[in-house]
């Protein structure tokens, strides 16, 4: 049977981090452990904002328990993953054709049905995620996409109300992107950018966040010069997601969202002249203490040094950059 741990059972963000603690050091596999670390992060930043909160006397608001109640969806889907990660997923041929046809199935008949149509397809998201978790993962990636499965995922994002879709289906897209830029190649071949981008308008933090991500799997996936503008900028511009990447910046909805929204406009804005707060916001990153985002954020900040602007405010501000770049 599939571990669920649900809102009532984990109440606290304090046990959930002891709960995140232990996958990060007893997960089945790294990308498991990679997955708690970073929701260990995003709700150690929740406490602090909490703790921050009481001493000014301010009330709890809606923002810390959004972010409680994502980590709490997040941990979820976590455990369940870990529950079948314990036996490596692998899927023929002939399944994978059989998991299209029932993601396809029309969600149509008495509320019951309906509702049974749909935990059906929940139940096929999270056996796809976990198949791509352990060997062969990028293969399985690349069978998703060939055989249709990331095709119904774009039509979902494209024509569905955002209240019917699903964390479970943002995983899923999050963890085809979580790979090489070959696969990555192909969801830029099916336009996936202009779908993806609509996620960010929904309301759940933990979808929010998946799109984020996703989003800057596939933008960090080019393989072109860093020193010619982003192949994926004029794409992104046209469906508004420009615009999109700054307003989840500026709502600071949640740190993760935040920075991650931060990485997507550097990448796009790499030989162009870009907002100062996000050189600051980078900055402030690249003295993090986690390693990844220290890294990314330096890298970013030497891609944008190319353009004279974005270079002397880099300096003003006192960072140095490489000599060699």
């Amino acid at each position: 049977m599939i571990l669920t741990i649900t809102t009532e059972q984990i109440p606290q963000s304090r046990q959930l981090i002891e709960e995140l603690d232990r996958i990060k050091n007893e997960g089945v596999n790294i990308e498991i452990r990679r997955k708690a670390k970073s929701n260990i992060l995003l709700l150690e930043d929740l406490l602090k904002e909490e703790e921050i909160r009481k001493d000014l006397k301010i009330e709890t608001g809606t923002k810390s328990e959004g972010l409680l109640s994502q980590t709490q969806k997040e941990l979820q889907i976590l455990l369940e993953n870990e529950q079948f990660h314990k036996d490596q997923i692998e899927i023929s041929d002939d399944e994978w054709l059989e998991m299209k046809k029932e993601l396809e199935k029309e969600e149509k008949g008495t509320a019951e049905q309906i509702e049974e149509i749909q935990q059906q397809k929940i139940k096929i998201y999270r056996i796809i995620v976990s198949a791509f978790v352990g060997t062969n993962g990028d293969n399985k990636r690349k069978k998703a996409i060939e055989v249709g499965i990331i095709d119904i995922l774009l039509r979902t994002f494209t024509t569905l109300p955002l209240d019917r879709i699903s964390p479970y289906h943002a995983w899923t897209f999050f963890e085809i992107t979580y790979t090489n830029a070959e696969v990555n190649s192909l969801l830029i071949k099916k336009k996936a950018l202009p779908s993806i981008f609509r996620l960010l308008d929904h309301k759940d933090i933990s979808i929010v966040n998946r799109s984020v991500i996703s989003i800057r799997n596939i933008l960090s996936s080019s393989n072109s010069s860093f020193t010619d503008t982003h192949p994926q900028f004029e794409e992104v511009e046209a469906c508004g997601g420009i615009d999109k990447l700054f307003e989840i910046f500026k709502r600071n909805v949640s740190k993760y969202s935040k920075d991650n929204a931060s990485f997507c406009i550097a990448l796009l804005f790499r030989t162009k002249q870009i907002e100062k707060e996000i050189i600051a916001h980078l900055i402030s990153l690249s003295f993090s203490l986690d390693e990844s985002l220290r890294q990314l954020a330096k890298q970013r900040l030497i891609e944008l040094s190319q353009n004279k602007e974005n270079k002397e405010e880099i300096e003003k501000r006192g960072y140095i950059l490489p000599e060699d770049q």
